[in-house]
């Protein structure tokens, strides 16, 4: 009895595994074939809605149209950032997307107090 009672755990527990991972990969757009994303003409993209006084309204926040300061704090009083601009990528991202990043860690804050 003790032998049946293994199988049928056995069972149950790869059929809740396969229920979970069939409702885990399925998709929820109705059979309409393109992963539930909107059709093109549903609604107009937010950079192209209008107020209601017909003119467009702006897109929003676009990376590189204006300086931007980011600072950030590390919790490690041992970590030096290298210097920001100082290699290819860093170099890049502070030319074309003028982001500034300033770190400040733990040793930083003490010095200043």
């Amino acid at each position: 009895m003790n032998r049946w009672r293994k199988s049928v755990f056995l069972v149950l527990a790869l059929m809740l595994v396969a229920v979970a991972a069939l409702a885990g990969c399925s998709s929820s757009n109705d059979g309409k074939g393109n992963n539930g994303n909107k059709p093109a003409d549903s609604s107009p993209s937010p950079s192209a809605t209008t107020d209601s006084g017909g003119e467009t309204a702006a897109a929003g926040f676009e990376l590189g149209s204006e300086p931007l300061n980011f600072s950030f704090y590390g919790h490690y009083d041992w970590y030096t950032m290298p210097p920001w601009g100082g290699d290819e990528a860093t170099k890049w991202i502070k030319e074309n997307k003028k982001l500034i990043l300033r770190p400040f860690n733990p040793a930083a804050m003490q010095l200043k107090s």
